[in-house]
């Protein structure tokens, strides 16, 4: 359900890929789609979620996991407290070339309005 989530290639080298929320759904509970997107990239490693749209900009808004080449080992998940410049920076850009997803979501005004003046949040 590519509608949910996108997933997007980073610059950080510990997390090579970002699978991002589109709304309140969570690709957390879309698993087999999100496997089928890493596969498709042969993706091997790290991956980090970002669940902005889902839990909003709190300390569970991303997580981390192993993806082994063909299924995220869910014992692996858990929350990531300090995703690094790059992750955050992919996020945003993301977010602000995408400001319709703000519209119907559970950030509060002031989120949306740093995400589209492009301030970290």
């Amino acid at each position: 359900m590519l509608e949910n989530f996108e997933v997007h290639k980073t610059e950080d080298e510990s997390y090579p890929y970002i699978v991002l929320s589109r709304n309140h759904f969570s690709p957390l509970n879309e698993v087999d789609f999100v496997e089928n997107c890493l596969k498709c990239y042969g993706h091997s490693g790290r991956v980090v979620f970002d669940l902005l749209l889902v839990n909003g900009n709190n300390y569970n808004r991303f997580f981390e996991a192993y993806f082994n080449g063909d299924k995220l080992d869910k014992k692996t998940l858990r929350i990531l407290k300090n995703p690094s410049g790059a992750i955050k920076e992919e996020s945003l850009s993301y977010y602000n070339n995408n400001l319709s997803l703000l519209e119907n979501c559970v950030l509060p005004n002031v989120v949306r309005f740093k995400i589209k003046k492009r301030i970290a949040v």
